[in-house]
Parts: structure tokens; C-alpha cells; sequence
């Protein structure tokens, strides 16, 4: 199973649509791909002011692209089969009900909006991972307004989703890192009492084994001493791509600064780290600009080691895919002799001039 959330949630909602073979959501979707592709091989498609948008299997939220380019231009749609005297598909296409077509587009547009904020590459996502969970179920519960194909929608997806949407436990213990998740008010006291103490012994091991020394400036030279130090000395320049939409993060504002913070008896030592973390007060700033302010001996530097290292995590392939994609421009026929020094030097350029 993958550790790409992104390509876990198109897993889940296509298992969900096999659930929905006899359901009306099935057979638009179905009479959907059926008139795009129509108009892609006969060439009407160049009549539309703005083309349809295609089903790719391999394309995350395809079918949520595909029917909303088909409500955009229903009307032009059927003003050209019309014309066309393409009655039998413009009979097929009016039987496409215009409510439920309104109301899936707008069911997928919010994992449209997860999968955008889960795949940025030059801000933490993987914190985000487990509280989209959370997210997404809210949004398969049944409204009384629902009708009952889109009812059927949602409990297919909850089933497919609980199933093949992973959270790793690393996932779990990232999102202790940043400031407004740090209460965990969302999740049940099982997980939360989970993630406190793996976050606790982690903490633990690390001073029990002096690692906690890579942080001073008078350490040796071992590698997570080699990566704290590349952290503070290198000034990377900032990604000229996908920059955060703050209106994304409003998706998971529920989670965040919405929280009670921990009393006083659930606390065993105010001199632990986890401790004194937890008794700050919440606050909804950069994790990265957080953690590189406490990052000092008298402040939180070994769960500050510990945070570098969980907000590192992608929560999807996204960025590797893009490099790779990058890369078989790059290496073209006429350019088939670099070596591999070279390309990696082209493709920092590319992502960083």
C-alpha cells in the first residue's frame, strides 16, 4: 500500500464508485466520460469556448475535473448536439440530473482542495495527513438534505476511505509538532494519549543518549549534527512554485486553534520537554519559524531536533514526481551525454532561479 496520501484518496473514491455500479452518480459519471470523449474524437471540443477536461486514470481528481468542465458548458453542450442533430446523445445527456451533478462536483471539490494542500512541497504537509482524515469523514456524514444517491455516495467512500487511507505513526507524531494541533482535541484519548507517550520516549532516548549534544555548537560531526547545522547555516532560496493558498488551510481550521489545553494532572514533570512545550500557550504560527525560535539549549532544542526531522516528512509523492517529470525534459535526444553531476545541477536551477 502506498505512503502517498494523495494517491491513497483516489484509491478510496475509486473503490467507492465500484460500490455505486447500479447508482445514479455511477451512471453520470459514466454518461459523463461518455460525451467528453465524444467530443474529444469528433473534434466539437474545439467549438467550446473552454475544452472538456478527460478522465486519466492516473490523474488525481479526474472525475471531479471532468464534471465540472461539463456543468461550466452543459448548456453549449447541448446547443451543439442540438445543431449536430445528435439527438439519441443530447437525449442522454438531459437525462443527467443537474441537482446531482451540483451536489457531487461539490462533494469532490473539498477532496480537490486536500489533495492541492497534502501535495505542497515547500510547506509541512504531513502534519495535515491524520486531521484530513478527521476532515473528510465531516464530510460524508448524511445531510438531511442529501438525496439518496449522494447519501449512498458518502457511505461508500467513508467504507473505501477507512480502508485504504493510511496514517502512518509518524504521521500521528508530526502533528504534536505543530503549535495548533498540539492539543490534540480532535482525536480520542487512546490515540492522544499514544501520540504523548511516543513523543515522550522519543524525547527520553534521545537525551538518555547524549544525542541531544549534535544541537550544541561544540558537538562532533555526525550526520544528525551535519543536518542540524545545515539547517541553521544554509539559506535556501525560497521555491518560486506552488506557493501556500491560505484559503486551503481554512479546510482544517476546525482542528487547530480550537482546542482546551491539557490540565495540570495530565502532566507527570513540567521539566520535560513535552511538558514545557504543552504549557506554552496556543498559538497558530509557522511550525518551521516556531521551532527555529526555541531551537536553543534553554528552550525545546531536543524536540526541536525531533521537529525537523517529522516536518521533513512529504505527505505525498508530489515533489518527486515533479523532479522526475523535470527531469525527462531535461534529458532529451540531444541531450542524452549528461552526467548525472549536471542534471542534478540543472534541476536545482530550474526549481530554485
Amino acid at each position: 500500500m502506498s505512503c502517498c496520501a494523495a494517491h491513497n484518496l483516489n484509491l478510496a473514491f475509486e473503490k467507492a464508485l465500484k460500490f455505486l455500479s447500479a447508482n445514479l452518480v455511477f451512471e453520470m459519471i459514466k454518461t459523463s466520460k461518455e460525451m467528453v470523449g465524444y467530443f474529444k474524437h469528433s473534434g466539437k471540443n474545439q467549438e467550446l469556448n473552454n475544452t472538456l477536461k478527460q478522465n486519466v486514470a492516473t490523474r488525481w481528481n479526474c472525475q471531479f475535473f471532468l464534471l465540472q468542465s461539463l456543468s461550466y458548458r452543459l448548456d453549449h453542450v447541448k446547443s451543439i448536439l442540438a445543431d449536430s442533430k445528435q439527438f439519441d446523445k443530447l437525449e442522454q445527456l438531459n437525462n443527467v440530473n443537474k441537482k446531482l451533478l451540483h451536489d457531487v462536483i461539490e462533494f469532490l471539490h473539498t477532496f480537490y482542495k486536500v489533495t492541492v494542500q497534502l501535495s505542497h512541497d515547500n510547506v509541512p504537509a504531513s502534519p495535515d495527513v491524520w486531521p484530513v482524515l478527521f476532515c473528510l469523514r465531516s464530510v460524508c456524514k448524511i445531510n438531511g438534505s442529501d438525496s439518496d444517491s449522494v447519501r449512498d455516495l458518502k457511505a461508500a467512500f467513508l467504507s473505501s476511505l477507512n480502508e485504504k487511507y493510511i496514517i502512518h505513526p509518524l504521521h500521528k507524531l508530526s502533528i504534536l509538532i505543530v503549535p495548533s494541533y498540539k492539543y490534540l482535541s480532535f482525536v480520542n484519548t487512546e490515540d492522544r494519549n499514544f501520540v504523548y507517550l511516543e513523543m515522550r520516549s522519543m524525547v527520553d532516548k534521545i537525551i538518555s543518549s547524549s544525542l541531544n549534544q549534535v544541537i550544541r555548537k561544540d558537538s562532533g560531526n555526525t550526520d544528525i549534527d551535519s543536518f542540524s547545522e545545515c539547517s541553521h547555516s544554509e539559506q535556501l532560496p525560497p521555491s518560486k512554485k506552488n506557493q501556500a493558498d491560505p484559503e486551503l488551510y481554512d479546510l482544517l481550521a476546525d482542528f487547530k486553534t480550537a482546542a482546551t489545553p491539557l490540565s495540570n494532572a495530565n502532566r507527570n514533570d513540567t521539566k520535560h520537554e513535552l511538558d514545557k512545550y504543552l504549557a506554552l500557550p496556543l498559538t497558530a504560527c509557522d511550525p518551521l519559524q516556531f521551532w527555529k525560535d526555541n531551537d536553543c539549549e534553554h528552550k525545546l532544542p531536543t524536540m526541536a531536533l525531533i521537529g525537523r526531522k517529522l516536518l521533513a516528512i512529504p505527505a505525498t509523492s508530489t515533489a518527486s514526481e515533479r523532479v522526475f517529470s523535470v527531469c525527462g525534459v531535461t534529458v532529451s535526444e540531444c541531450r542524452a551525454r549528461l552526467n548525472p553531476e549536471t542534471l542534478e545541477r540543472l534541476i536545482f536551477l530550474k526549481y530554485n532561479m
